[in-house]
């Protein structure tokens, strides 16, 4: 006589759940938040271009101090794209670690 044993679902038996791609996901987050903080600093980069300061100094034989009024509209645009790429930053990096912390603690 053979006895075939029935597939029953053990409530002690599940397998252990696997967080690797909710890791992995959290990384690319973590990741795409220190990149925009790499474009931010392109965004300054330019504003110091156009200011022409930095370690260059002002361009020799070019008059200083006055801008035309694209040139304020322009740098105004630099300084909005510069800091919402830093805030974008910020919201990126701190969801993403509150991610990894929440898998680290349901394990």
């Amino acid at each position: 006589m053979s006895e075939a044993a029935s597939s029953i679902d053990l409530a002690y038996a599940l397998p252990a759940p696997r967080h690797g791609a909710k890791v992995w996901a959290a990384a690319v987050i973590i990741g795409a938040g220190l990149a925009l903080v790499v474009l931010g600093g392109c965004f300054l980069i330019g504003v110091m271009i156009t200011m022409n300061v930095g370690p260059m100094g002002p361009t020799p034989g070019q008059p200083g101090g006055v801008l035309a009024m694209r040139a304020y509209i322009f740098l105004g645009l630099l300084y909005v794209l510069g800091f919402g790429c830093f805030g974008w930053a910020a919201t990126l990096s701190v969801s993403g670690l509150k991610n990894l912390y929440r898998i680290l603690r349901a394990t």
